[in-house]
């Protein structure tokens, strides 16, 4: 990928500043709509690694907004790491891969939320029994980054460096963020809007708030 299209100046006058940024627009969409179908016809699969698997029932958080969940036991969590910070890869009855994460549920057990597009999607509900599948997540974030994210950071090298200075929290909300829209040209638009905030602050200090511009 070429890195002669757009350069970022700390000297750019308002005007040069919103022609910059409608041309980085302009050639993310098009890099964005020529690799399209590659990249939406990706899926997560689990790498050849060590799985641990185990069947669980599907549960109800109802003090937190009926959130739906998997149980996994302490023996579980265990043969994971003994520990909550950690990020998984999460097959549930043999189907595609999902990232997720620990959330300590008491006396060492914890559990992995699933949202209800995925219970819907899965045709699940509660009180059913699953089999579960888990992977350590090796993938440098995560979490799958955008690919409208990852080609205005290969263009842009001022905006990789401020993202490559957030902590690994922000650098997930900023992913998170561009990911929850499925329009291709709203996640562009996500992807600069964040990315041109970002630029506004020293390395590494922009505060969430600043990240989404609210500040």
């Amino acid at each position: 990928m070429s890195k002669n299209i757009v350069h970022t100046s700390f000297h750019d006058s308002p005007f040069e500043k919103k022609l910059r940024i409608k041309s980085n627009r302009i050639v993310i969409t098009i890099v964005y709509i020529l690799y399209q179908d590659m990249y939406f016809s990706k899926k997560t699969q689990m790498p050849t690694q060590l799985t641990t698997s185990f069947t669980s029932s599907i549960d109800r958080l109802r003090h937190l907004l009926n959130v739906h969940y998997i149980t996994v036991l302490p023996s579980v969590v265990a043969e994971l790491g003994g520990t909550m910070k950690v990020r998984l890869l999460c097959s549930i009855n043999h189907t595609d891969a999902f990232q997720c994460g620990l959330v300590a549920l008491g006396e060492g057990a914890a559990y992995i939320s699933i949202n209800t597009k995925r219970m819907k999607q899965l045709g699940l509900k509660e009180g059913d029994m699953v089999h579960v599948a888990l992977q350590k997540d090796t993938s440098e974030f995560g979490m799958e980054m955008p690919d409208a994210l990852a080609v205005l950071l290969e263009q842009d090298d001022r905006g990789m460096l401020c993202f490559q200075h957030l902590t690994a929290g922000k650098q997930r909300y900023v992913i998170q963020y561009v990911s929850t829209v499925k329009n291709p040209q709203l996640r562009v638009d996500r992807a600069i809007m964040l990315i041109e905030n970002l630029k506004k602050y020293p390395l590494g200090k922009a505060s969430f708030r600043q990240i989404l511009g609210l500040d």
